[in-house]
């Protein structure tokens, strides 16, 4: 308070300060280790920070509530609950088999940032920006398509469900398989290099119009539309559709559709 720092000797003491609009506390900030074992919430225009070298745990059937602003540099342990109505920025690690309610809320993951706890980003919530991961019914998801090719290791697979565009240049990894669900669309922006040394294979549709290089090949059974682009890759068309310019190898042999 009044610049000066304030020390508790329990979580509890430090949130019941926080929750006090008389206390003149607005920011507490996590060092040690520290557990939450009951239901806690942040107030609007307050903040909870975990700094780096910190730890949180949240047991189960505790919850977390969130409505204003968590920044962790650290590691929280979501063994419970976390529902955020505000702000949460991660760029440290959100792990434990707990559950993430984000309904009013908006994420916010830098590069090194994990959540491996399971997000339910329900109607009425904000945005997951991520530059890193989490976890929803089983399955990681990233925010970016540069981050996940870039965590992706041989072998894997990493698939695109919506609709993407790389503004930015790329790398598929040798042994490492893009898929473009059929719903789902990629496009490579002008200027973008997208560096191909594994396989894409698009039930989709990819629009280039940038450069698709590398080593790799592209199985097509979705729509390629390559009219402002180049591909460099070997290109195996499965049933699917390709406006040209573009080549691509088939058991007949290459060809070049108009």
């Amino acid at each position: 308070s009044d610049g000066e720092t304030d020390y508790y000797g329990t979580f509890n003491e430090a949130m019941d300060a926080l929750n006090n609009e008389n206390s003149g506390v607005t920011d507490v900030t996590i060092v040690g280790d520290v557990t939450v074992s009951e239901n806690v919430e942040i107030p609007d225009g307050a903040s909870l920070n975990v700094s780096e070298g910190g730890n949180l745990t949240i047991t189960p059937g505790a919850e977390l509530t969130n409505n204003g602003s968590i920044s962790n540099q650290g590691t929280i342990t979501n063994n419970g609950s976390i529902t955020n109505q505000n702000e949460i920025e991660n760029a440290g690690t959100v792990g434990g088999n707990g559950t993430i309610n984000n309904q009013n809320g908006n994420i916010d993951t830098v590069v090194d940032g994990v959540i491996e706890n399971e997000v339910d980003n329900g109607e009425g919530a904000g945005n997951i920006n991520s530059e890193a991961s989490w976890t929803e019914d089983g399955k990681v998801y990233y925010g970016s398509l540069n981050a996940a090719l870039k965590k992706a290791q041989n072998p894997s697979v990493v698939t695109i469900y919506g609709d993407v565009e790389l503004a930015e240049d790329a790398i598929v990894k040798e042994g490492v398989e893009l898929v473009v669900g059929e719903d789902a669309s990629l496009t490579v922006k002008e200027g973008v290099t997208f560096t191909n040394n594994g396989e894409i294979t698009n039930a989709g549709e990819l629009v280039n119009k940038g450069s698709i290089a590398g080593t790799g090949n592209i199985i097509n059974s979705g729509s390629i539309d390559n009219t402002d682009g180049e591909v460099h890759n070997e290109i195996t068309n499965d049933g699917g559709s390709m406006t040209c310019p573009v080549s691509w190898t088939t058991d007949a042999g290459t060809g070049n559709e108009k």
